[in-house]
């Protein structure tokens, strides 16, 4: 409970600009209610004033996790949760909470205090002599119509989660590569990650019983443990929502100005490769004057436009990655590309190539630059277009549509354009240049 109102207002803090801000404000508030319930089920010493506070808080906060999730996961893959009908789930934890509260002004709190504690020692059978009273009533409210709608969400989320798993493409090697190999991955996979392993945990809980608790308090507290370890890891990677995607070294330097003399440089080149990848097109143009002014390179602004000169993507790229374990990629890299002609594949990314090589896309974005000199992007399509050149000599009569197809370009226009780009014509005119050679060369 402690970690999850840390958070709540650290988030509140340091993450309130960000989109999904109000669904997981929502998410840590309602979840800190849950596990106040929680820890006053697993405390016998607990109060019984607490005991019943707690019952009452469970009716609003337990129906609302789910929901809460399934919001949050929404949002953070760019879906809108803002639409009146999918608020409609409100209404159950609200009827659960009002029909508790009246039930409990006509008990009286002494009453149920006493039956409370006599249900939790014997079960429903200490209830037997109030059957048909307000206070049975009240049980069967707060304990077993909770339960059939708590079971119920359950239900729900479950077959949401394994939906949203299928449809993100997420795989539990994924996992493994980036917390043992130090890979990258996708923001949102970890988030679902830590999400399910806390509602697994949470509905492994809900049967047990108040006597199996009270007897095996260390099993509890080791449980509480595990909970508290995945709501921190989940809301420590919650401030990293708006990014598309996290390395194992940016949690280990979560804050930004977290060095010394020593690991500045280190720091602060993870940091520009992180700015590299989610900055947009206007804000690298401001990096570029930016940095020039900073270096004081007169000379680097006049000349930028000549082709003796590296652009400035590149320039950075060469000082980050100083480091940088490029003869062990290379290979590989050159491997996917001539042996496995890994090219051809259509809609091919960097997300792609990284997860073949065991690697990040960041570092295979720098090896392609510093090794060959040119985008990612452009790599492809030259290899592209140079298979092109040799499909279309070996299958004279075949269509554009064949030969894009082939290639590993998705339409017959793309390949056309892309074709054009890099050989400077289209496909129909270097046939035919290639055909008017040969025939000159017969000749």
């Amino acid at each position: 409970m402690y970690t999850a109102i840390l958070w709540f207002v650290a988030h509140r803090i340091f993450a309130c600009r960000s989109d999904t801000h109000n669904e997981l404000f929502a998410l840590l508030g309602v979840l800190a209610m849950f596990l106040f319930y929680d820890g006053c089920y697993a405390d016998v010493a607990t109060p019984a004033e607490f005991q019943i506070l707690a019952v009452l808080v469970a009716q609003l906060a337990t129906p609302s996790l789910v929901p809460l999730i399934i919001m949050y996961l929404r949002k953070l893959s760019g879906t809108s949760t803002r639409h009146p009908l999918q608020m409609l789930w409100l209404a159950i934890p609200v009827a659960l909470l009002t029909s508790s509260l009246m039930l409990f002004f006509m008990v009286g709190a002494d009453n149920l205090a006493v039956a409370l504690n006599s249900y939790y020692a014997n079960g429903w059978s200490a209830l037997e002599p109030y059957r048909g009273a307000p206070l049975y009533v009240f049980f069967i409210s707060t304990f077993r119509i909770y339960h059939i709608v708590n079971y119920g969400f359950i239900a729900w989320l479950l077959i949401y989660l394994i939906v949203y798993k299928i449809k993100g493409h997420f795989r539990f090697g994924t996992i493994l590569r980036f917390f043992f190999k130090g890979g990258e991955i996708e923001t949102r996979q970890l988030l679902y990650f830590d999400i399910t392993v806390i509602f697994f945990a949470l509905v492994a809980k809900t049967p047990i019983i108040k006597d199996f608790v009270n007897t095996h308090g260390w099993l509890m507290a080791l449980f509480a443990f595990v909970v508290s370890i995945f709501v921190f890891c989940f809301c420590v990677v919650a401030l990293f929502g708006p990014k598309r995607t996290i390395r194992l070294s940016e949690i280990t330097y979560g804050w930004r100005y977290n060095y010394g003399e020593k690991t500045k440089a280190e720091v602060t080149s993870r940091m520009l490769d992180s700015l590299l990848d989610d900055a947009e097109e206007d804000a690298l143009l401001r990096a570029q004057e930016k940095i020039g002014e900073n270096l004081h390179l007169e000379e680097w602004k006049s000349g930028l436009d000549s082709p003796e000169m590296p652009a400035i993507n590149q320039h950075i790229f060469a000082a980050v990655g100083q480091t940088w374990e490029e003869d062990s990629l290379v290979p590989k890299f050159q491997k996917l590309m001539m042996d496995e002609q890994l090219f051809l594949q259509p809609s091919l990314t960097l997300n792609d190539v990284a997860e073949r090589m065991g690697t990040n896309k960041t570092y295979v974005s720098k090896l392609v630059n510093n090794a060959y000199n040119v985008g990612f992007p452009e790599l492809i399509n030259t290899l592209r277009v140079d298979y092109a050149e040799q499909y279309i000599l070996a299958n004279p009569d075949a269509k554009q549509m064949e030969i894009a197809e082939k290639c590993g370009f998705l339409s017959a226009s793309s390949f056309n354009n892309v074709f054009k780009k890099v050989t400077g014509m289209t496909p129909n005119i270097w046939k035919a240049s290639i055909e008017r050679a040969e025939h000159q060369t017969k000749k």
